[in-house]
């Protein structure tokens, strides 16, 4: 019999140490939200800039949180330049009925 009774079964527990970095939680939903922004709304990206910015202040270096700032950049570029397209739209067909 084991002096530990979780390695009878052969299951060892993790390492002391080695579980995810500070802020990793954080970074996956500031890219989640990342992700939200470009397929439904650039008001996602609002949470997006939140939860990075919790990440950054816990410590985390790693890219999640990045990428999910660059794809909520992407989205607001993308669908300012959709919003402007409609105004141009709508101001040529107003012009054209007169």
């Amino acid at each position: 019999m084991s002096q530990f009774p979780d390695q009878q079964n052969g299951a060892t527990p993790p390492p002391f140490g080695h579980g995810p970095p500070p802020g990793d939680d954080k970074a996956t939903l500031a890219l989640v939200f990342g992700i939200l922004a470009i397929a439904l709304s650039p008001l996602w990206a609002i949470g997006m800039f939140i939860f990075r910015k919790q990440a950054l202040e816990m410590g985390y270096t790693g890219s999640k949180a990045q990428i999910g700032f660059i794809l909520s950049i992407v989205s607001i570029a993308i669908w300012g330049l959709a919003f402007v397209s409609c105004v141009a739209c709508i101001g040529c067909g107003t012009l054209l009925s007169l």
